[in-house]
């Protein structure tokens, strides 16, 4: 999550991540440095990282977060919002990692190019998405 504040798709980052870390499965969590939420992230099976991102295509950025996915030794990104499924999605596709991609509205796809899955939020969403692609 590469924004700073507390918002619906943040709250839906952290009970993913909690929800996760509850069956067993180890997170990493990618977080802006001024993330607003990151005592909700605590969680021995949490492992929280941060990550600062100006701008969508940060090859920074993307070199820090694929070191952070290596040294973790990740099987699969799971983004959201655009900027972190732009970098996110270029990392997994360097790494070989299924990278599933949160949608919290109605998209640009030229962020999700190395987006494996989708999870809209909405029926809608879904509709406007297989459209898209057709």
């Amino acid at each position: 999550m590469l924004s700073a504040h507390f918002g619906g798709g943040e709250r839906l980052f952290v009970d993913v991540c909690l929800a996760l870390a509850d069956k067993g499965h180890s997170i990493l969590a990618v977080c802006h440095p001024d993330f607003e939420g990151p005592a909700q992230l605590d969680h021995p099976s949490i492992t929280r990282v941060a990550l600062l991102c100006h701008w969508d295509w940060s090859p920074m950025a993307r070199f820090r977060l694929k070191l952070q996915v290596e040294r973790f030794k990740g099987q699969v990104i799971y983004t959201h919002m655009a900027r972190t499924a732009a970098i996110g999605g270029d990392v997994g596709h360097k790494l070989d990692l299924p990278t599933v991609a949160n949608l919290h509205n109605y998209v640009n796809l030229k962020y999700y190019r190395h987006i494996d899955w989708f999870c809209p939020g909405t029926n809608d969403q879904k509709r406007d998405l297989i459209h898209f692609e057709a």
